[in-house]
């Protein structure tokens, strides 16, 4: 199931700014550890996706 929400109400539920929902999407700012987890429970994406990231060095350095 697709889930579509607004970045305003993304920013709103993880305490950002929406510009910087923009930003992030485009991958012009860095991402914080806490903001990326804050991600992740707003989207109910589970932290375990992480893993495959961490453990396959092309998506991590791509």
């Amino acid at each position: 199931m697709l889930m579509e929400i607004s970045r305003l109400s993304l920013a709103c539920d993880i305490g950002i700014d929406e510009k910087q929902i923009r930003r992030i999407e485009k991958g012009e700012s860095k991402l914080p550890l806490v903001t990326l987890l804050k991600l992740f429970k707003a989207l109910k994406i589970e932290i375990t996706v992480l893993d495959k990231y961490l453990k396959d060095e092309d998506l991590l350095c791509s």
